[in-house]
């Protein structure tokens, strides 16, 4: 969630919605600028509010380890895995984890590799902060930290060689942007989001073999 105020925590409506369903929820990913503002406090306060039973998984954005400050917080946070990119695996999915911002919005080799070498029969995702092909970054929450070198849908398809879903979440934080966007182009299908505060907001849920928002 995208927050906005600088004392806020977690987006009010995922916060809620968390609180209502979390003995449901086996795994949280979220996919960066989880605070506007981020400290110790709230990122305690978000793994007291899911409790033991349910994990999270973050992939970074600015907002989360875009200062020398932030970054530290973040890397010493004890609930966080930190090693990307790395791999979370269910019976039906493969996810892949990865830093993007760190990147420059550029997909890791290591990341595309272990896409490339994923064993088959199971539904690819790769999870990240930051929009990585040149046709979309209209509507990018920001431009920060872009690389000037971010490939367009066909260098990325030469690139990838799996049937790929990447969900991105530097979306959605302002009226004039899409709170979901979906596209798919050759063997990558793109989907874009992120909590804005807003009405029409909308989460991701993730169950078996199907997306649903």
């Amino acid at each position: 969630g995208r927050i906005k105020g600088e004392s806020g925590f977690i987006d009010k409506k995922a916060e809620e919605f968390l609180r209502m369903n979390k003995s449901k929820i086996k795994t949280i990913f979220l996919t960066g600028d989880i605070f506007a503002f981020p400290t110790q406090e709230k990122w305690n306060s978000l793994f007291n509010l899911v409790g033991d039973n349910t994990k999270i998984f973050v992939a970074p954005g600015n907002h989360d380890i875009g200062n020398k400050n932030y970054k530290y917080i973040f890397y010493k946070t004890m609930n966080l895995r930190v090693d990307f990119p790395f791999e979370i695996e269910d019976s039906n999915n493969l996810f892949f984890i990865e830093d993007s911002y760190s990147n420059s919005w550029l997909i890791n080799e290591q990341t595309i590799n272990k896409i490339n070498n994923a064993n088959e029969g199971k539904n690819l995702f790769l999870l990240r902060h930051n929009i990585p092909s040149v046709e979309l970054i209209p509507i990018a929450n920001s431009r920060k930290g872009i690389s000037p070198k971010i490939p367009d849908f066909i260098e990325l398809n030469k690139k990838i060689k799996k049937d790929l879903i990447i969900i991105s979440g530097d979306g959605g934080a302002f009226k004039y942007l899409p709170q979901f966007y979906c596209r798919r182009e050759g063997k990558i299908t793109f989907i874009i989001n992120g909590l804005g505060g807003f009405r029409r907001d909308e989460i991701l849920i993730i169950n078996k073999e199907k997306i649903f928002k």
